[in-house]
């Protein structure tokens, strides 16, 4: 009676592995990101061995699954551009799948995406300051268009702290503050100064803003009650021209 009752608890129990690798199973070919990351948690703890006749049998599901996510990650035609990212997923795809030959083929074609778009870039931003094109615009390419997207597809590239850009914000600052542009002026400088709190050139213009910001209102305040008394004298006269 012993062994029948231990018996069928083996038999229970292996029932019950049977049921978890199933629906582990399910879950990583369901190509379902609600689903899969959790699956993919839970299959880090399994043993070598069970592991392993999990991955041979999900292999082409999930491979699809972490190549859609690659390919969300940096598509260019939907303006997404995290090649970091895209380079983070197919490493963790690689600690499954490393003698996928599939795989090695995607991550040559997104470096070879990532390093051609970083030359156009390159070439749109030097363009672009030589143009005095700094300030986001929709109707033209601009600076900022470019460094939006080189911040997505390399956050450590050279040209986000390029000296270039930072002298031609002092230069138009300076060239909207003396034609009292003031509202250009301060975008030119708040844009300059993100780039560079410590430079001194615009520290100076943002100080000559304010002041002739405050220069300008004060003179309107005076110009005001100067115009009402100029209209009141005006009507004065008409009244003595009535008589």
């Amino acid at each position: 009676a012993v062994l029948i009752v231990a018996a069928v608890g083996y038999f229970g129990v292996l029932q019950w592995q049977e049921q978890q690798s199933g629906r582990l199973v399910d879950a990583l070919q369901s190509r379902d990101d609600a689903r899969v990351p959790a699956a993919i948690e839970e299959l880090r703890g399994l043993d070598e061995r069970d592991r392993g006749a999990v991955l041979t049998e999900v292999r082409e599901p999930l491979v699809d699954w972490y190549e859609s996510r690659v390919r969300r990650a940096a598509d260019q035609s939907a303006g997404r551009y995290d090649y970091p990212e895209a380079e983070r997923i197919l490493d963790e795809a690689d600690v499954w799948y490393s003698y996928v030959g599939r795989l090695d083929d995607l991550r040559d074609a997104v470096e070879t995406e990532r390093k051609e778009l970083l030359v156009e870039l390159d070439r749109r931003y030097t363009e672009n300051i030589e143009a005095g094109r700094l300030l986001p615009n929709p109707n033209e390419d601009n600076v900022a268009a470019v460094l939006e997207i080189l911040m997505q597809a390399d956050p450590g590239n050279a040209l986000l702290a390029d000296t270039r850009l930072t002298i031609a914000y002092e230069k138009q600052a300076e060239a909207a503050l003396a034609r009292k542009d003031f509202d250009r002026a301060k975008e030119l400088i708040a844009l300059g100064l993100a780039r560079d709190s410590n430079d001194s050139i615009l520290k100076d213009l943002s100080f000559k803003l304010d002041a002739a910001q405050n220069s300008e209102a004060t003179a309107q305040r005076v110009a005001a009650p100067r115009a009402q008394l100029g209209t009141a004298a005006d009507l004065k006269t008409v009244e003595e021209l009535q008589k």
